[in-house]
């Protein structure tokens, strides 16, 4: 997997075409030096490399749909909410019925892949810094977690060797604790009678 991640940051021995211009740069049409359009005009391949993930700029733009694409994947998802249900399975107590199988939005699966640090540490320097430029997009102030996905950020903040993003500690129910008023309910949607269990794990 590391080796996949490589190949599609295109962090290979090659420098980057569009070293020392990044994506706000681009965007502003600001030049990082007075030779940068020459080096432009008499190498034409570095304009290129911005549909491509081989350059910074390229991977900042491309990766997170990438990754919306791959982690969105139906199957994908149903798998994780299988593992997810067997999990609660075995430490909840659900009556009447079965345990719910959870189902988690593509954009705190994307917020996790850049969580896990031993994961990463397989990944080379540069493909570490662009996954986490394109994860990072993800956390913004539009950002709404679901109640399961605030229950899997409370699962994974607990897990050793995680290491969320600043801000996915706050969010209401991954903050809430057992004995504490629960959070109106306003602040998440469609929550079941027996959230407070699910995120205790007691039944």
């Amino acid at each position: 997997m590391d080796k996949a991640l490589d190949d599609l940051l295109g962090c290979r021995d090659e420098a980057d075409p569009l070293a020392g211009y990044d994506l706000t740069a681009w965007q502003a049409g600001n030049l990082p030096d007075s030779g940068y359009a020459a080096r432009l005009i008499a190498e034409p391949g570095r304009l290129g490399a911005i549909a491509t993930p081989q350059s910074a700029i390229g991977a900042e733009i491309l990766l997170p749909q990438v990754l919306q694409s791959a982690l969105g994947d139906g199957t994908f998802r149903h798998g994780v909410a299988e593992v997810c249900r067997e999990f609660l399975s075995e430490r909840v107590l659900f009556l009447p019925g079965p345990a719910p199988q959870p189902l988690f939005s593509t954009d705190v699966l994307v917020l996790l892949a850049a969580s896990q640090a031993e994961h990463l540490q397989l990944l080379s320097s540069p493909a570490r810094y662009r996954m986490r430029a394109a994860t990072a997009g993800f956390l913004v102030p539009a950002y709404r977690a679901g109640p399961w996905d605030q229950w899997l950020i409370r699962r994974v903040g607990e897990a050793a060797g995680w290491a969320l993003p600043d801000g996915l500690a706050a969010l209401p129910w991954v903050a809430w604790q057992e004995g504490s008023p629960p959070p109106a309910s306003a602040d998440v949607h469609d929550l079941p009678a027996f959230w407070p269990s699910l995120l205790t794990l007691q039944p």
